[in-house]
């Protein structure tokens, strides 16, 4: 009888023959134990697990903002950059795009430094991921931090600021009427002309001469340069000066922009959870633009709880918030929002909150519970100590 072919199994022994079972009988058990349903049991990730994860997917928000931004061509400086000295801890948005830099890079700027960093040195702003080495080399020239000597730290700045001065005209102005292109034949730079015209769109006019040094953009010699040319057409009588015979300020005349038919009046008293616009304008300095801007974010708060609020209104000039200071008052409570209630949609709306900060507030609360207190916000590291210092006031923990 012919011995069975290699493939067949009664070639192999019976021991042989009991090994392959065995292997075979273990391969079905591991493949069917596999295969079976089962529900499996999840770990909560751990504290530090969590800020891990939320501070990854905050980085890759940023890097897709940046790649989305970079193909559609807006994300670096613009073409025709404006020169002028600038304190990287305090320069606006504005001004920073008004040196070149494209809105998102200015953005960037401003929440770069609200995250607490400061700058201490020109050197510094190389920090900057968003700005381009061009970028730094052409604006490190230009920075002048509080407090700092610059005695020989940038003579090319210096010798385009003196020849722009030097080569300047000489004659009157209006400064509520001046042009742009005035202003530059007067001697000042784009950035600070464009400034000039911005501040005053925003509602702002000039009362006297000596109202020019009211522009941050200009310094001491600017002003003292200026001034003797300014001449305000229909210029106002100041009521502070002249009074009547029975003793009560005089009416303006003139038209300031500071609210049609305005009276001079030292005894307004402005509730400033409770003013309407036309209350607003009212007050010196104030237009239909800043009311419209200040109840806006009065309503986007749900009311204020300090006066000092009023100075967080984007763009608002400190010079004018410390005019009307001492005729607004503070009564009418705020609206509270319910922090172990409302949505991520709800919480990023709020002024004083960002989207991320948002997420994280709903994150933990889904991985802790609700809040038992303000202290509890001390646990959401995305939330800095000045950021609950803000926030608390609105928050209800019910």
């Amino acid at each position: 009888m012919p011995a069975p072919p290699k493939w067949s199994f009664a070639y192999y022994t019976r021991k042989q023959q009991r090994a392959l079972w065995i292997i075979l009988a273990v391969l079905v058990t591991v493949f069917g134990w596999s295969m079976w349903p089962r529900q499996e049991l999840e770990t909560l990730p751990t504290d530090d697990e969590f800020w891990l994860a939320v501070e990854k997917l905050r980085a890759n928000e940023e890097t897709e903002e940046i790649t989305e931004a970079e193909s559609s061509g807006n994300y670096y400086s613009n073409s025709s950059p404006s020169s002028f000295y600038f304190d990287p801890n305090t320069v606006s948005q504005q001004q920073l795009e008004d040196l070149g830099l494209s809105e998102r890079q200015a953005k960037a700027w401003v929440k770069y430094r609200s995250s607490g960093a400061k700058f201490k040195k020109p050197e510094d702003i190389a920090r900057l991921r968003i700005l381009r080495p061009e970028d730094v080399n052409r604006l490190k020239p230009l920075v002048r931090i509080s407090g700092r000597e610059y005695a020989n730290s940038d003579d090319q700045a210096d010798a385009v600021e003196a020849s722009l001065r030097s080569a300047s005209e000489s004659f009157r102005f209006d400064p509520n009427t001046v042009t742009q292109d005035e202003l530059e034949r007067l001697g000042l730079n784009v950035g600070q002309a464009r400034a000039w015209i911005r501040y005053r769109s925003s509602g702002a006019t000039f009362g006297k001469p000596e109202d020019i040094a009211r522009l941050r953009v200009l310094d001491a010699e600017d002003v003292a340069r200026l001034q003797p040319l300014v001449d305000i057409e229909g210029q106002p009588q100041i009521a502070d000066l002249q009074a009547s015979e029975d003793g009560r300020p005089q009416t303006y005349g003139g038209t300031t922009g500071i609210g049609e038919g305005y009276t001079v009046n030292e005894n307004i008293s402005l509730d400033i959870n409770a003013a309407t616009p036309e209350d607003w304008q009212r007050l010196r300095g104030i237009g239909p633009y800043w009311a419209g801007r200040i109840i806006k974010f009065r309503d986007a708060l749900g009311g204020f709880v300090s006066i000092d609020q009023i100075a967080d209104t984007y763009g608002f000039p400190d010079s004018t918030f410390q005019a009307i200071r001492p005729s607004l008052r503070l009564e009418q409570s705020v609206s509270l929002l319910p922090i172990n209630l409302a949505s991520e949609d709800e919480l990023k709306h709020h002024p004083y909150l960002k989207a991320r900060q948002a997420r994280a507030i709903v994150a933990y609360r889904e991985q802790h519970g609700p809040f038992a207190d303000a202290n509890a916000l001390k646990d959401v590291r995305l939330l800095s100590e000045a950021d609950r210092e803000r926030l608390v006031p609105y928050l209800s923990f019910e």
